[in-house]
């Protein structure tokens, strides 16, 4: 584990910080959400061979599917997802925003909007936002895309440099397996 950390300190706190906690587009390694899936192999294929979001940018597809609101009703559907005040006093909107999640969105988040970790695609039921969780973000997500990549550190540290990386990272969160 020390080696591990070491090689962490040396190739990914630019990133993930000296702490593993993240930042605005980075993912926190210290936490229990995980984007691609938090098993062994999912954490070493990461590290490994690094990893490629992609959202689509969706604001013309909502916008033919729903007029020109659309884009601001999935952003308060996704809101009240972790919101529910937002049921009460946007009710119209919501019941909008959440057909159009459906008929586009859900095809990468899930029918309840939990995620596919197979895909990278994050859950928007929590409170784990790698871009953060206000109407600006989220809109800015739909009207351009997002786009992270996590670089294959095998090819740039070698792989049993990069083995040891993910262990470390693997054991931020997974203590009661050490």
């Amino acid at each position: 584990m020390r080696l591990g950390r070491s090689i962490f300190a040396a190739n990914c706190v630019t990133c993930h910080g000296s702490a593993a906690t993240g930042a605005v587009g980075y993912p926190n390694l210290t936490d229990d959400s995980w984007q691609w899936g938090s098993s062994v192999d999912d954490v070493t294929h990461t590290v490994l061979e690094g990893r490629t979001a992609a959202m689509p940018a969706w604001r013309s597809t909502l916008e033919s599917m729903g007029g020109p609101a659309a884009v601001d009703d999935v952003t308060t559907y996704v809101l009240s997802l972790t919101d529910k005040s937002l049921l009460a006093t946007n009710d119209e909107s919501v019941a909008r925003g959440g057909k159009l999640f459906a008929g586009v969105c859900a095809a990468c988040h899930g029918p309840e909007a939990k995620g596919m970790p197979a895909l990278g695609a994050p859950d928007l039921t929590d409170d784990y936002w790698l871009y953060g969780r206000t109407r600006a973000m989220i809109r800015e997500g739909l009207d351009k895309g997002r786009n992270g990549v996590m670089p294959a550190h095998k090819p740039l540290i070698g792989e049993t440099p990069a083995r040891l990386a993910a262990a470390y990272v693997w054991s931020l969160t997974h203590t009661e397996k050490q």
